[in-house]
């Protein structure tokens, strides 16, 4: 195409056109004139396959039978070639090109003068799509140094004072243009990119639209892990997804563990009874991996209960809780304070996991903090939405919350409706007091950075086929079941 519409531009429109080799003789993807004379096609043949030639406009039309990511890639990359705009890029600067007709010699001369304009370039890495719209993702490349990659959203690339301070926000960059140079750079930068189109994720845990599980580290769809790169991308088969990130929402990503530790689940399980009694310990176990199928027993059972850590001080509610969370990749030695964090905020929490529990600590009957959350505990239970407004006055969203939670705290809860909705643990502080408990204490401290590798080896296995194995135990929840057969186990 870029050949013809050169012939085109000096030897005349009428003097190209394009005619495809059939594809039918290609020999390993590969179709050439050579391979076709091998082939034994005849002059005839040729002359048939020339009459087919169209012009180049034409030619161009027939590229839109091409997937749309190809299209865009292939749309771009020519109209690159033939880009005569105002913005140029030389040695990591921009410059703004002008055109000045000059009169020497009662001859008009056309002179271009380059005006430097940034002392820095930027590269698109991919477009990317969220419930917002489109942002970009980008480096900056300069002298000083290139930045990491960082997110261009529409509002930096509209107005020229929000563009600057971002600029000075990752690094020293300095964009000395005006306003009519800000839609010029944007035009020259969207034809560097690829067209592709890179999917947010806005959470972490099961994505029901695409039917995988999300965690800091990369996406586990069907058995396998995709790993996520230094962009924060992971792809999976040919469609790519952005991850949250720890500056998208400050909280750490949780991340499984995938080396296999010394010791197996049933070690855990023994150490667990000892330090929390048995009873506990299988109805704690059956709680954390039925969080992975909770969708499934919603579906069936129409509930999954919160889990309620309650004691007296020193107890060991919190280590519990620790233990607990880190069989979901999350290792934060607090949970989140029920009586000093605001509603909304532990509601933004609860929309970044699907699935996935949260920590609430410090849960105390009287504190008004937490009367005025039980609410927040039912909505979660109920998988109920929450209706949120944007900055447009006419916009509504609506989240609905699939996260599970794991409260912790010193009293039994009064709010009926808070117990009627949670699996309640009794913590013991008897328990600490006895040389097998401590020890036990002391072994899953130590190890539950590797209670997480379990969590891995479930997700390997398929829902449907997991779900089906574990019907005859989900009862567990709410009533003690032996665990002695190995299947069971």
């Amino acid at each position: 195409y870029v050949q013809s519409k050169l012939i085109e531009k000096y030897l005349g429109q009428d003097k190209g056109a394009i005619c495809e080799l059939p594809l039918e003789h290609a020999k390993e993807g590969k179709v050439d004139i050579d391979g076709l004379l091998a082939q034994g096609l005849s002059k005839d043949d040729f002359i048939a396959i020339l009459h087919t030639a169209v012009r180049s406009n034409e030619y161009r039309k027939s590229w839109d039978k091409l997937p749309p990511s190809h299209l865009s890639y292939l749309q771009r990359r020519v109209d690159r070639f033939f880009y005569h705009g105002r913005i140029k890029e030389s040695f990591n600067c921009l410059y703004r090109v002008e055109s000045k007709n000059k009169t020497i010699k009662d001859e008009t001369v056309t002179q271009r003068q380059e005006i430097k304009i940034a002392n820095f370039t930027i590269r698109m890495i991919n477009t990317l799509k969220g419930s917002e719209g489109l942002e970009r993702q980008i480096i900056i490349k300069s002298a000083y140094g290139n930045s990491r990659p960082c997110v261009l959203s529409p509002s930096m690339m509209a107005s020229k004072q929000q563009f600057i301070n971002f600029l000075y926000t990752h690094g020293d960059y300095c964009f000395t243009g005006n306003d009519a140079d800000m839609p010029d750079l944007w035009e020259f930068l969207f034809l560097t990119q690829d067209g592709s189109t890179i999917t947010k994720i806005d959470k972490f845990g099961y994505d029901k639209e695409h039917d995988f599980w999300v965690f800091g580290h990369g996406i586990y769809k069907n058995k396998t892990l995709y790993p996520v790169d230094e962009s924060g991308i992971c792809y999976v088969g040919d469609e790519g997804f952005s991850l949250l990130t720890v500056e998208d929402t400050d909280l750490a990503p949780p991340v499984l563990e995938t080396t296999a530790p010394v010791f197996d689940i049933d070690d855990v399980r023994k150490k667990m009874a000892e330090a929390f009694g048995l009873h506990n310990a299988k109805r704690i176990i059956a709680w954390i991996f039925g969080v992975y199928l909770w969708d499934k027993i919603i579906e069936e059972y129409e509930n999954f209960p919160q889990l309620f850590y309650y004691g007296v001080f020193g107890a060991g509610k919190t280590s519990a809780a620790k233990v607990t969370m880190s069989f979901f990749g999350q290792y934060e030695e607090k949970g989140y304070s029920l009586d000093g964090s605001t509603k909304v905020g532990l509601t933004r929490i609860a929309t970044r996991n699907s699935g996935l529990p949260f920590w609430i600590e410090e849960a105390r009957n009287a504190a008004e903090g937490t009367v005025s959350k039980n609410s927040l505990f039912r909505s979660i239970y109920d998988r109920t939405s929450i209706a949120k407004g944007t900055k447009n006055p006419n916009e509504i969203r609506s989240t609905k919350t699939s996260a599970n939670c794991l409260i912790s705290g010193e009293e039994y809860p009064s709010d009926a409706a808070t117990v009627s909705r949670c699996l309640l643990i009794h913590i013991d502080k008897q328990n600490q007091r006895k040389e097998v408990s401590k020890a036990a204490f002391d072994w899953l401290m130590n190890n539950k950075s590797m209670f997480s590798f379990f969590r891995t080896t479930s997700i390997a296995i398929t829902k449907s086929s997991l779900y089906a194995n574990l019907i005859p135990i989900t009862p567990i929840v709410a009533r003690p079941v032996s665990l002695t057969s190995s299947s069971e186990k």
